[in-house]
């Protein structure tokens, strides 16, 4: 089959204002993903021109598809969604990855929100190149590997430089194929994190997830996808790594999760008989099903919701539905066809759900310190306060508020949105001072038990 390098029909231009609804467009291109992964390419079509309708019919809309997943495998995510103004028309692209290499895919709309064109674009992603260990007057870093469960992980050691090391946490990444950085756009959340806590005194050790090495090397044999597999095992093996070396194995350490590994952060102390405390940033303590029907609905409403965008909400909270039965519907039929939200992988699905982090903090005494920023969409206000009345007067554990971070840590004003990550920006600094001085405490045993809102 000859290579598909450039899918175009033809672009029709209009000589009337810009008048384009990007929340509708934006969820329009979202879903004719799902339209063309499902066979219901009827339903894309239908939102065509009649120019374009003329020239792709269903049956050729579909075989597109056929086509693409022939050459590139199969369908994975859509990482990346982001629109631009094309006076007169708006055009909307998503990065879409899938098993064998990845494309851009572009819709192109006109001003009564009809596709005026559509592309399907190669996209080369740019190979990681080898990480260069970073140095300066207050920090230095080492190059590490460590081994577990048939991975080989590159991994980082960021120590203090000229003065005395008091702890050493160890990094746990949030959802998704993750670097050791937890590069997310321009924003390297847990470099960061490196290296400002090692001006106070903190060594950290970072390392590559499970599924970024698997994605990266192609390298999926053996690869199990349960929570305890993708993240769990590989923290406490990265914990058990600490105290094999000799500058650190004596001094407490600590993990600092982040969105999901904060979640799972309570189960790698229960699991990890080494660890000294926890520091959960913007860690959900609501069933992740229902946080995805929450920030479907949430960014949906921005400019108001359409009849599109309440028909995939409708269908998102059936999805979320589904999760919640289904162990009990596997049960009565293991070959049962899937309808779960973000992934129809039933081990992530499974484990998550019999997963009770609230529970499992309960049953564990180690330190803990949640910390949550008000402009956060993806994990909420209602997450923060869930833990503080569950967990209630629970021994060694602090809560800390702050107004105006969004789930990055990063300061910001209004509502904050996805194209917000694309924004270079700075962990607060008072973040760092927090966590510092909790550690701090952790190490003296010295607690007090106030809310902190910044």
């Amino acid at each position: 089959m000859n290579k598909i390098y450039t899918i175009i029909v033809l672009i029709v231009f209009s000589i009337s204002g810009f008048a384009q609804n990007d929340s509708l467009c934006k969820s329009i291109t979202i879903q004719s993903i799902d339209w063309l992964k499902n066979g219901e390419t009827e339903k894309l079509h239908a939102y065509f021109t009649k120019k374009v309708a003329s020239k792709l019919d269903v049956e050729k809309t579909a075989s597109i598809w056929q086509q693409i997943t022939s050459q590139y495998g199969e369908f994975e995510q859509i990482d990346t969604t982001y629109s631009k103004e094309i006076k007169p028309n708006l055009v909307v692209n998503c990065i879409l990855s899938f098993k064998e290499g990845s494309l851009k895919y572009r819709l192109t709309f006109n001003e009564e929100n009809k596709i005026a064109g559509i592309f399907f674009i190669p996209y080369k992603t740019k190979k990681p190149k080898d990480r260069e260990t970073q140095e300066t007057n207050e920090f230095y870093e080492t190059k590490y590997t460590f081994k577990n469960q048939g991975f080989k992980f590159p991994a980082m050691f960021c120590y203090p430089k000229n003065q005395e090391i008091i702890a050493t946490v160890v990094f746990v990444h949030g959802s998704g194929p993750n670097d050791m950085d937890e590069t997310i756009g321009p924003n390297k959340m847990f470099l960061e994190l490196a290296h400002k806590l090692a001006k106070n005194g903190i060594a950290s050790l970072r390392y590559d997830k499970r599924t970024y090495i698997a994605k990266q090397t192609g390298n999926t044999e053996g690869l199990k996808t349960d929570i305890d597999n993708v993240v769990v095992n590989d923290a406490v093996k990265a914990i058990e790594e600490v105290k094999k070396n000799e500058e650190l194995k004596n001094l407490k350490v600590f993990v600092v999760g982040h969105s999901l590994g904060a979640n799972l952060s309570p189960r790698i102390a229960q699991k990890s008989e080494k660890l000294d405390g926890i520091i959960l940033m913007a860690g959900n303590s609501r069933p992740l099903e229902d946080l995805v029907v929450e920030q479907y609905e949430y960014l949906y409403a921005r400019g108001g919701i359409s009849k599109a965008e309440k028909a995939e909400i409708k269908k998102v909270k059936k999805q979320a539905k589904n999760v919640k039965q289904l162990e009990k519907d596997l049960k009565k039929n293991p070959n049962m066809e899937l309808n779960l939200p973000l992934t129809n992988d039933t081990a992530f699905w499974l484990s998550i759900s019999r997963y009770n982090p609230i529970e499992t903090a309960l049953s564990i005494s180690t330190p803990m310190l949640i910390l949550q920023g008000s402009r956060d969409y993806q994990v909420t206000r209602d997450d923060f306060r869930n833990w503080k009345k569950a967990l209630g007067p629970r021994k060694k554990t602090n809560y800390i508020y702050y107004t105006g971070l969004n789930h990055l840590f990063i300061k910001g004003e209004g509502k904050s949105y996805p194209e917000e990550y694309n924004r270079k920006g700075d962990i607060s600094p008072v973040v760092i001072t927090d966590i510092s001085k909790w550690i701090d405490n952790v190490i003296d045993n010295e607690f007090s038990y106030e809310t902190i809102v910044h």
